[in-house]
């Protein structure tokens, strides 16, 4: 095949997966916002990440493994709070110890995923169950229902409209290198007292309201550009910022027309303009890494009913920039007290 046909083929595929994800992502996230259901955004955050090129085709057998993986995370934290819900010092030794736990193994390659969902019941099953067990137990349904719906309708797209990401390949960054145990015991330990602050501040205060930005955290504190010191810790405060900003611009032109049929042009295009930036841009991370916050922003609050929808949206930005700036600004304190140093 010639060096033209190659450009071609490869051009044609990109151009598909672009198509591909903005169409498909912005279709997920205007039925989210339209139906009454609390976990329609969980949907459209991972029809979106999955669908972003260099993720691996889904099919059945995968979407099964890894629904069987997301609920067992779920089980470990219904079993943390069925153990120590009663007693609020050993629920908070127990998730000390777990958050380490987490943390160390994601520091010696536990898969993202997994890493990530069992962050999401450690930190929101406890709160959940300190108003009923019902209430813990609702969220691990509701959840892993719009998980695996996520997943099915990134496994109907795959096999509807397989696309080849070779153009993404070349650009692929390599794996990052698993920690030795005197590292990642440290960094995990640095992670654990950096978060649980945190999760023990939305416990003490009942801040159920609140449990999107308890799940933004756990997106967010897996992130390893945390440990690598002010420049990367920059770098995510201003990948968030793009996405609350993306979100500003396109809430107050939806406020402008409140329509249905301009909601869901407008979101189309918003999910076209963000694929051709992550696509074709050479700092299209930045924007992706920013999507989930975008996402998270736009989704949870544009379904609110009149003048409460302004409030919402400005109060979450708000939220998320705060909680975002102490995580962020904490591990930036632990570089440059090089508590993250490894060992000569």
């Amino acid at each position: 095949m010639s060096t033209k046909a190659l450009t071609s083929a490869h051009a044609n595929s990109l151009k598909a997966h672009m198509l591909r994800f903005s169409v498909v992502s912005a279709l997920v996230l205007v039925l989210a916002v339209s139906l009454e259901w609390s976990m329609s955004f969980v949907t459209a955050i991972f029809t979106a990440q999955l669908l972003l090129p260099g993720k691996p085709p889904l099919n059945l057998a995968l979407v099964k493994t890894l629904a069987l993986a997301v609920l067992s995370c779920f089980l470990v934290g219904l079993g943390v709070v069925l153990i120590a819900q009663p007693y609020p010092m050993l629920l908070f030794i127990i998730l000390a110890w777990c958050l380490f736990f987490v943390f160390y193994r994601a520091s010696t390659g536990l898969n993202e995923l997994v890493v990530l969902f069992l962050l999401v019941a450690l930190i929101a099953l406890p709160m959940l169950a300190s108003t009923s067990r019902a209430a813990a137990s609702g969220f691990v349904v509701d959840f892993m229902l719009a998980f695996v719906l996520a997943l099915l309708v990134v496994a109907f797209v795959h096999w509807l409209v397989p696309v080849n990401d070779d153009f993404h390949q070349a650009a692929e960054k390599p794996q990052a290198q698993c920690l030795n145990h005197q590292d990642a015991t440290r960094q995990a330990m640095v992670s654990t007292i950096v978060i649980l602050p945190l999760i023990i501040y939305f416990f003490a205060f009942d801040k159920l309201s609140d449990l999107l930005v308890v799940i933004f955290v756990a997106i967010l504190a897996q992130n390893p550009e945390l440990t690598k010191g002010a420049k990367a810790s920059i770098g995510i405060i201003f990948t968030n910022i793009v996405g609350g900003l993306i979100a500003v611009l396109v809430f107050n032109l939806l406020v402008a027309a409140p329509q249905f049929s301009f909601m869901a042009l407008l979101i189309t295009l918003s999910f076209m303009l963000i694929a051709q930036a992550i696509y074709l841009h050479p700092k299209g991370a930045i924007v992706a890494a920013g999507l989930s916050a975008y996402i998270i922003i736009l989704g949870s609050t544009i379904g609110s009913d009149g003048g409460l929808a302004s409030a919402k949206f400005y109060a979450r930005i708000f939220q998320l920039s705060l909680v975002g700036l102490y995580v962020v600004g904490s591990f930036y304190l632990v570089h440059k007290l090089a508590w993250l140093k490894p060992n000569e």
